[in-house]
């Protein structure tokens, strides 16, 4: 009989780490894994990907009290046993280690889906909690990395599963011209700090400034933010030139009408709408921090830069709009080959199956 498989977070909202966990579950289902998606929040933006897989979706524990939830998530574990338990993000995985010892699981899986800067109080307590995790999978060699030089958990334990991307639904549109006389960019980020909106608002209005002509479209900004962040637009006279967007159910083709992608965040866990753009075939330009410059070669398929630099960034997309016919195919054709060849769905799934069945 197959293991019963949780995949545990707190909500199905439209992040990278959602996707992330739905395409998990649904590729275990396929596997013949008696696999399950426990939130305790209802907001289903993926969960029409789960009932397509057939994959069951429960929601437990759906109150502001935090003690309440955390008891009615222990209610649901004891009389709904599971034999793997994989949680992804902080607060979920910090709830399946303080519900580990009263469980009968025989693993518990724990992610980390960001780049540690600083240690604070609150990396301390999560830390501390992976103690009751079998193991610890960071989703970025950067994160590892970290966890080791400081000591913050056994290597033994650590497992690096980088991100997994849908070749087959991000690929490139099938009439994509080599030539982009309209500089058409396309950045998919969160409105969090981190994500350096304002840095990229300031290089558009420099390459505004020197006359270039291009367009910038941000899609993923949440609802409150997005006023905030329009305004802005607005004081630097980039109305024109520049949206703000929520996250588009569409953003495949979203990508694929694009030009170019640009990511100019402060620091990335593995960045999926990276590598989304990349399986899409589109020239990228991306900060030089964390796991970028191990999947951005230098004027080879794209172009990096120093996130607090907007006079930098403004530079790599300009050399992203002077690229020749020639060169703007190569680099169409390397991140597309790069993104088949390291970011399949097959190496992704195989690395967590063979967890299954190791003891560290």
């Amino acid at each position: 009989m197959m293991k019963k498989i949780v995949c545990f977070t707190d909500s199905l909202g439209s992040g990278g780490a959602q996707r992330q966990l739905v395409g998990l579950a649904c590729m275990l289902k396929q596997r013949g894994y008696d696999a399950s998606v426990l939130v305790y929040y209802d907001i289903p933006f993926y969960k029409a990907q789960l009932d397509a897989t057939g994959v069951p979706y429960w929601v437990v524990g759906n109150t502001r009290n935090p003690l309440k939830r955390i008891w009615q998530l222990y209610q649901y574990g004891r009389k709904h046993p599971a034999d793997v338990v994989i949680a992804y993000q902080e607060t979920p995985s910090m709830i399946a280690c303080m519900l580990r010892p009263f469980m009968r699981w025989q693993q518990l899986i724990v992610s980390e889906r960001n780049t540690t800067q600083r240690i604070t109080w609150r990396d301390r307590v999560r830390f501390g909690l992976w103690r009751f995790a079998d193991w610890v999978v960071p989703n970025s060699n950067a994160q590892t990395q970290f966890i080791e030089q400081h000591r913050l958990c056994a290597s033994s334990r650590l497992k690096t599963i980088t991100n997994f991307t849908d070749t087959e639904l991000f690929h490139p549109a099938k009439q994509r011209a080599m030539s982009h006389p309209k500089n058409r960019v396309v950045v998919v980020a969160s409105g969090k700090v981190e994500k350096n909106f304002h840095r990229l608002v300031e290089a558009a209005a420099l390459l505004k400034q020197e006359g270039e002509l291009f367009s910038v479209a941000w899609y993923g900004v949440a609802e409150p933010l997005l006023e905030t962040y329009r305004q802005e637009i607005r004081r630097h006279g980039l109305e024109t030139v520049m949206v703000v967007e929520s996250m588009q159910q569409n953003i495949v083709e979203r990508l694929q009408e694009a030009d170019f992608f640009v990511l100019p965040s402060l620091f990335e866990g593995f960045p999926n709408a990276l590598c989304e753009a990349m399986s899409c075939g589109l020239p990228v330009a991306c900060s030089r921090v964390c796991d970028h410059p191990m999947m951005v070669r230098e004027g080879d398929n794209g172009f990096l830069f120093d996130p607090l630099n907007s006079e930098e960034m403004a530079v790599a997309m300009k050399r992203l709009f002077a690229l020749s016919e020639e060169e703007y195919r190569h680099m169409a054709q390397a991140n597309r080959a790069y993104a088949v060849q390291a970011l399949s769905r097959r190496a992704f799934v195989e690395k967590y199956v063979q967890l299954f069945d190791q003891t560290c």
